[in-house]
């Protein structure tokens, strides 16, 4: 923006504590107005002069001296006041702002007017007092032009007497008082001051002016300025005299100043916008473009072009050349283009692109969005929500006030987050991250897979790295690359760096592919206000405890947890545990993932693991092992990695559990010593393959729910192991008996079949067929293209590798397809199928099936039975079938087709097509862009999230379109239809529908059948089309149309515009100002509030109007105006031919309870309003009407005239002289009057 006088004014009295000259204070406005300097630019001249070089010297020197300088000119403050105040701008200095950008940052904020009106006292008093003290300054700068060198200190000093005597509640007259008429040295306009001004009286002024007493101000002046004080003054009673500023040597600003810098006298090229929609295309030169209101599009093409979108929702460009670019008010979208650009997004939610060059941008008051691109950028947010990017380059952010989202990008930048709970992303390559005021979240995350931090190495100047952080977020929650981080080596002490409070607990949030190694940390027992799902640990600086609470889905590592004397329950996280029980008996157990070391002690423990673990050891006691692993292979357990076992439970845990290699050998991995009868426990879902033992005679001891099987070690030591009977338990064997085996195929293409025991049967390598015949059998295809048929029973059927095909047969199955393209069919019984892996074929036959496809493009088919059928990954095609199924897509593009029967259907992510099919079914889109058609039947449908088009069918529907801009048709039937948000299309097609448009700028066609249609918040285009319609446009600038029919249509709030169309209608504008057309048909029309215009077209129709109302024409056919306010036409008859016309009756009063008043009117008004020479107006009322005619007398000619009227006639000549007997039928219960008033 351009400066003014006050700018100048405002920064002498910042810089100089003093009040500008007139030679000065002009000198310094050109140089802005005519360079394009901003106020931050003058400011830095000035101080560059030698003058004020001199002047601040070895006292002003540091920042703090400055600071402090700066706040008792502007703020009245002095040393010792506002201590945080200052602080932020001591340490802006520090960090490298010019003390220019500071003084004039501090004006701006101290002369917004917002102050003026502010509650606190303090504040709105220091306000009053710098804009009292600028237009002091402004007047001196009018009145005294020159500082003659001569006299240079005596007169600076005159000037700061004025600038220190002013108070915050002086009037305009009395600033004008302090100024003095010193005509010794002095160049006066007196014109410029008042008579008081002009007397040589320096302490009766003063003292006028200040409210101090005379006595008080000579106490102040010197002699040689008070020829009235004597020599040896008496104070007055307890004097509180104020001290004035040291006399301080000021910049001069003489008539040969120095030059501001980067002079340009190139004139601009000036181009202005009007307050509506401009296109202003800039030249290659220097342009100042204003683009004033409305919403505007600005490129200023070459140059260094200064531009302002002002008013409106703008988008302006700089192009080419080092712009300044201003968006005001409103909404704007601002790019920099190239070159080293100032941007400044005023108020508004504004979007600012630096592109290319050293950008210096301003988001302004709301919620921004600033882009640095590239170059060395500095963007501060300023107040609102903003989201800051600093792009390539050295960058420096300020989040300012507000909930900031802030990102330096790529290059060695520096990022302040100020006031509020910022979020601040970094790669870890910034110089400077503080999170400031608020609860900051920094978020750490890489540009590449893995981001990997020692804190041993980064350790040293961390505190001046990172600071004042409560929340350290690894990874950034998806908003950018969302890559792993792995931190390492993380003391309290780093934790004490980033947090920059001793009080503060550092929270950590991460996720299952992210990693923490902790150093010097323990367990902590505090868990004051510790989140669900985190583990708090804590170590000592010193003395002080810090703490840190890291999320149970990391993987933390290098933690110890202890468990004592007594009965523990202890857990570990995703890392690497190390846990010991202690005495007591102990649970055990390692968390999710990481290679954990578990350990029992003494007591009767329960461990937790699996297999992943280094050692599994359950110590002294008798001692439960519970393997979390679904294959539990004993060929493959390493030496001493379990121990100490006396019990192992395969019962644990939702997922079935298969026990291999169980021979007399791999028993002592377990329990470490051949004496131990091992105890497995476990249910009907668990399998366990012996190999190498025999039922056992031994039965001592043996609890009535096992069998005890016995085996030779490869000692000759004799084993014993005890399994629970629900275990499914086969003893290997080459050959299948009628009793429960264990086949092992070979490598080949076998062929193999099982007989009447609950067999578990393995294919193995090679193309194998599978006969699982009588029992509940358990087979597995394993490698190779296998085909498998379960039999009679209830098998579980696993397919393996490559491509196989499964028959359930008989009985309550369950299969899992595994790896590979397989076809599947569960067959009789209620079934569970998993296709897994691959492209596969399932069918599930007859029963009560549940079916998930797997990952893959799988085609699933429920047949006969309510199944449960779920696509999972993939774009799947789901056919339920006969029965009440329910179907659900999951991820992908799916096509489902409910079938028959009452369904109910998820479409789930992706864009899904989805058929209801037969029967009263409820359909969910869920994500994605779907199409659903309803098929037979009265059905739910519900679109959310997602464009999605929604089509009714048959039935009486309910269909609900949710967020996006839906397509949503009714079909056949009586329909509810709700669009919800987003710009809706919506077609009732046939029956009675009922229709919410709900939020957004919807086009609703309500089809045949007589319809409710709500049009709901947002500009809606609503047909009623066919039917007699009920039609509200309720909120926004509705466009309605009631098409064929009697038609009842409410406009509701807004500037609404409504064609009733055919049929006699009943039209109710409601709020704001409408348009409204009647149509073919005798409707009824009301305006309502705001200033309508309303058409009746043709028809005999009824309108009621206001004088407000900025047009009322009934059109063709007999027409009637109900008035419901009093008249009087020599106030409206030069608009009353532009207002009102083509009327046949005047109705006075809508209830008959109204009084109505119609003053002076002439044949001139009749004839406007009729529009035709030969109506006869016709005026109905009761005796509570009056009428006050001019230029009538009652009439001769009684032809035509109703019984109860009266008829009168007078003389209209138009503007040929053309004469007209105008006459008018008056009811007999009005009173009339012949003189213009009844």
């Amino acid at each position: 923006m351009s400066l003014t006088q006050s700018h100048i004014s405002a920064l002498y009295i910042a810089l100089f504590g003093r009040a500008s000259e007139g030679a000065g204070n002009k000198f310094w406005l050109n140089a802005a107005n005519t360079q394009n300097l901003s106020m931050a630019d003058i400011a830095n001249a000035m101080l560059n002069t030698g003058a004020a070089k001199e002047y601040f010297g070895g006292n002003l020197n540091t920042d703090e001296k400055f600071i402090n300088h700066i706040y008792e000119n502007v703020l009245g403050k002095g040393a010792g006041i506002d201590k945080e105040g200052k602080a932020f701008w001591i340490n802006k200095l520090k960090e490298g702002a010019n003390k220019g950008f500071i003084a004039s940052q501090l004006l701006k904020e101290a002369l917004d007017p917002k102050y003026s009106n502010s509650t606190d006292e303090a504040t709105k008093a220091a306000h009053n007092l710098l804009v009292n003290k600028v237009l002091a300054s402004n007047m001196v700068a009018d009145s005294i032009q020159n500082v003659p060198n001569s006299s240079i200190q005596n007169a600076l000093k005159s000037f700061t007497d004025i600038n220190s005597n002013i108070s915050s509640t002086l009037k305009a007259n009395d600033i004008k008082k302090v100024i003095q008429d010193n005509k010794g040295n002095l160049t006066v306009d007196e014109s410029k001051l008042d008579e008081s001004a002009k007397q040589n009286n320096k302490v009766k002024i003063l003292s006028q002016v200040t409210g101090k007493s005379e006595d008080e101000i000579k106490q102040i002046l010197p002699k040689e300025d008070n020829p009235s004080t004597p020599d040896t003054p008496t104070p007055p009673d307890n004097p509180t005299p104020p001290t004035p500023p040291a006399p301080n040597p000021q910049p001069e600003p003489n008539p040969n100043p120095p030059q501001p810098p980067v002079p340009n006298p190139e004139e601009p090229n000036k181009i202005v916008g009007t307050d509506g929609t401009d296109h202003i295309r800039g030249t290659d030169k220097k342009d100042f473009i204003d683009a004033k209101g409305g919403n505007d599009f600005v490129d200023g093409l070459g140059g260094d072009d200064e531009i302002y979108g002002g008013k409106g929702n703008d988008s302006l460009f700089g192009g080419a050349g080092n712009d300044s670019i201003y968006g005001n008010e409103d909404n704007d979208i601002i790019h920099g283009d190239d070159g080293n650009d100032i941007i400044d997004g005023g108020e508004g939610n504004d979007t600012i692109y630096g592109d290319s060059g050293d950008d210096t941008i301003r988001g302004g008051i709301g919620n921004d969005g600033i882009y640095g691109g590239a170059g060395d950028d500095t963007l501060y947010g300023g107040d609102g929500k903003d989201k800051i990017s600093g792009g390539d380059g050295d960058d420096t952010l300020y989040g300012d006030d507000g909930n900031d989202q802030m990102n330096g990008g790529d290059g060695k930048d520096k990022v302040y987050g100020g006031k509020g709970n910022d979020e601040i992303f970094t790669y870890m390559d910034d110089e400077i991250v503080d999170g400031g005021e608020g609860t900051d979240k920094l978020f750490i995350t890489s540009k590449d897979d893995k981001l990997k931090l020692d804190f041993d190495t980064l350790r040293d100047g961390l505190d001046k790295r990172i600071n004042s952080f409560e929340l350290l977020h690894l990874g950034d929650d998806g908003k950018f690359f969302n890559k792993a981080v792995e931190i390492t080596n993380l003391t309290p002490q780093d934790v004490l760096a980033v947090t920059d409070d001793e009080n503060t607990k550092l929270l950590i949030m991460s996720d299952e592919k992210d990693s923490i190694r902790l150093k010097n940390f323990t367990v902590s027992s505090d868990t004051t206000k510790l989140r669900k799902g985190y583990t708090r640990y804590e170590g000592k600086v010193g003395e002080k405890t810090i703490k840190v609470d890291v999320k149970d889905d990391s993987n933390v590592m290098g933690k110890v947890i202890n468990g004592g004397n007594t009965s523990d329950s202890l857990r570990g996280t995703k890392g690497d545990d190390e846990i010991r029980g202690g005495n007591g008996n102990d649970t055990v157990s390692g968390g999710v993932g990481g290679a954990d070391s578990l350990y029992g002690d003494g007591g009767d423990d329960r461990i937790e693991g699996d297999l992943k673990d280094i050692i599994l050891d359950g110590g002294e006691g008798v001692d439960t092992l519970a393997l979390e692993d679904h294959e539990i292979d004993l060929n493959a357990l390493q030496a001493d990695m379990i121990k100490n076992f006396e019990i192992l439970d395969l019962g644990s845990g939702n997922n079935p559990k298969t026990l291999r290699n169980l021979t007399p050998q791999n028993i002592l991995k377990i329990t470490s010593h051949k004496d131990t009868i091992l105890k497995i426990n476990g249910d009907d879902k668990d399998i366990a393959v012996l190999s190498g033992f025999t039922a056992s005679a031994d039965t001592s001891g043996l609890d009535a729910n096992y069998n005890r099987y016995e085996g030779l070690n490869d000692k000759g030591e004799l084993v014993k192991v005890d399994v629970k009977k629900t275990i499914k338990t086969a003893l290997a064997t080459t050959e299948a008996t009628d009793g429960p085996d264990c086949i092992q195929g070979t490598q080949d293409a076998d062929t193999i079949s099982g007989k009447g025991g609950n067999d578990i049967i393995y294919g193995n390598g090679g193309d194998d067929t599978i006969y699982g015949n009588g029992g509940n059998d358990v087979l597995y295809g394993n490698e190779g293209a296998d085909k498998i048929y379960g039999g009679t029973g209830n098998d579980r059927i696993h397919g393996g590798a490559q491509n196989d095909i499964i028959y359930g047969d008989e009985g309550d199955d369950e299969i899992y397809g595994d790896d590979g393209d397989d076809t599947i069919n569960g067959n009789d019984g209620d079934d569970e199928i998993d296709g897994g892996q691959g492209d596969d074929i399932i069918h599930g036959n007859d029963g009560d099936d549940t079916i998930r496809g797997g990952a893959g493009n799988d085609r699933i088919e429920g047949g006969q039975g309510d199944d449960r059928l779920i696509g999972d990954e993939g774009n799947d095609h789901i056919e339920g079938g006969d029965g009440n199924d329910l179907l659900y897509g999951d991820n992908g593009d799916d096509t489902i087709n409910g079938g028959t029967g009452n369904d109910q259907i998820y479409g789930g992510e992706g864009d899904d097509k989805i058929y209801g099919g037969q029967g009263n079914d409820k359909i969910y889109g869920l994500e994605g862009n779907d199409t659903i058609y309803g098929g037979e039947g009265d059905d739910e449908i519900a679109g959310a999230n997602g464009n999605d088009i929604i089509k009714g069918d048959g039935g009486n529907d309910i269909l609900q379109g949710n967020d996006g801009n839906d397509k949503i048709y009714g079909g056949e039937g009586d329909d509810t239809i709700y669009g919800g948000e987003g710009n809706d299309t919506i077609d009732g097609e046939f029956g009675n529908n009922t229709i919410y448009g709900n939020e957004g700028d919807d086009t609703i066609y309500g089809g045949e059948g007589n319809d409710k249609i709500y049009g709901g918040q947002g500009n809606d285009k609503i047909y009623g089309y066919k039917g007699n319609n009920t039609i509200m446009g309720e909120s926004g600038k509705d466009s309605i149309y009631g098409g064929d029919g009697d038609d009842t249509i409410y406009g509701n709030d807004g500037n609404d515009i409504i064609f009733g169309n055919d049929g006699n209608d009943t039209i109710y504008g409601n709020e704001d100002n409408d348009l409204v057309f009647g149509g073919a048909g005798n409707d009824t029309i009301d305006g309502g509030k705001g200033n309508d215009a309303i058409y009746g077209n043709n028809g005999n129709d009824k309108i009621y109007g206001e004088l407000n109302d900025t047009l009322l024409d009934g059109g063709e056919g007999y027409d009637s105006l109900y008035f419901n306010e009093d008249i009087d036409f020599d106030a409206i008859r030069d608009t009353l031919n532009q207002k009102i016309s083509n009327f046949e009756q005047l109705h006075l009063g809508y209830t008959g309870d109204d009084t109505v008043k119609l003053n002076n009117m002439t044949a001139a008004d009749i004839f406007a309003m009729t529009d035709n020479k030969d109506t006869i107006l016709k005026i109905k009322g009761d005796k509570k009407d009056s009428v006050g005619l001019k230029g009538f007398k009652v009439s001769a000619d009684t032809s035509g005239l109703e019984d109860g009227y009266t008829r009168y006639e007078g003389i209209y000549t138009d503007d040929t002289g053309t004469q007209f007997n105008v006459k008018v039928d008056i009811d007999s219960d009005i009173s009339v009057g012949l003189a213009g008033m009844p």
